[in-house]
């Protein structure tokens, strides 16, 4: 639905699921879901819980890891080249070690 410009129906549709599983839903599935939803409106804080949440299921956790490795890689959300040119973003420590983290546990997925 992203290719397709339909972000708001995603919303729509994400609201009518928390209403089946609860508004509080924490099922890993659901988060995955809203993590993506996060992850294209460029919220990424909000991205990053909602994959941490869906990292309980296997089905989720590596495509999750690999979500929030590349938000940690590039936290403004913005491509690294532009028809200005290259830019430069400096690497922040914490996200160099929380990136290490998440590829040890891709290893063991």
């Amino acid at each position: 639905m992203r290719r397709a410009g339909q972000l708001d129906k995603v919303k729509e549709l994400l609201k009518k699921t928390e209403e089946k599983f609860g508004v509080n839903s924490n099922e890993p599935g659901l988060c995955y879901c809203r993590g993506l939803y996060h992850y294209f409106r460029k919220n990424p804080s909000q991205a990053l819980v909602e994959f941490q949440k869906s990292l309980r299921n296997q089905i989720y956790a590596s495509s999750a890891i690999r979500f929030m490795i590349d938000i940690y890689l590039n936290p403004q959300q913005e491509l690294f080249y532009s028809c200005e040119g290259m830019r430069v973003y400096p690497f922040i420590q914490e996200n160099v070690e929380s990136i290490e983290i998440l590829l040890g546990e891709l290893d063991y997925r």
